[in-house]
């Protein structure tokens, strides 16, 4: 503290109520602004490419409900059943349940169906960037798989496929297409990137 007296140039009590100050203070400075941390961004599908072509495309264990029927336990609560309405109420639930696990596999399917069938009609945005976005919308899904295309709105709502680019909503490989009837098509998304790049390498002496 003597030390400290002489460095600063101060008696005892200004030195006591320095440190005191100092005390006060805290050292984690961020803990003072909001606390709530981004979860992490989980896909729900995955895509790598395949040995010598094509891709492999599968769903993401890790965002997939898993419901499953214990069938012994099942059994043995079905054999305790007295009652007519006991026996009705078991079978009542046992249905739902297979109903909910069939809905489940049914929903996997047409989210993998959905998946691959993008993947195809984008190939060569997968295969050389965005620069090669194809214009597609949900009816050019919807009528190469024979669904409804509600069921592919649904479907690709709030969707995320991990690709070799990243990741992307699966919303985002749908897009208007700009260019008349003597051009050749071109995605929005497209374009826009494009000029993105054109005004990044611009000289910023002569824009």
């Amino acid at each position: 503290l003597k030390n400290l007296q002489a460095a600063c140039e101060c008696d005892a009590e200004d030195l006591a109520d320095m440190i005191k100050e100092i005390r006060s203070l805290s050292p984690k400075l961020a803990l003072a602004f909001d606390q709530n941390i981004a979860p992490p961004v989980i896909p729900d599908v995955l895509m790598r490419p395949a040995l010598g072509n094509g891709w492999i495309v599968e769903l993401n264990s890790e965002t997939l409900p898993r419901v499953l029927i214990n069938n012994h336990y099942h059994a043995h609560v079905r054999r305790k059943a007295k009652t007519k309405s006991e026996k009705a109420y078991i079978n009542e639930q046992f249905q739902a349940a297979s109903w909910l696990i069939k809905a489940l596999h049914q929903r996997a399917t047409t989210i993998m169906k959905v998946t691959t069938e993008l993947i195809r009609q984008q190939h060569m945005f997968f295969t050389h960037g965005v620069e090669h976005l194809k214009p597609i919308v949900l009816r050019d899904i919807a009528d190469a798989i024979e669904m409804h295309e509600s069921t592919v709105s649904r479907v690709t709502r709030s969707k995320l496929l991990q690709t070799p680019w990243g990741l992307f909503q699966m919303k985002d490989f749908f897009s208007s297409s700009l260019g008349d009837t003597n051009e050749e098509a071109h995605a929005a998304k497209t374009v826009r990137n494009t000029l993105k790049e054109i005004i990044k390498n611009e000289k910023d002496s002569r824009p």
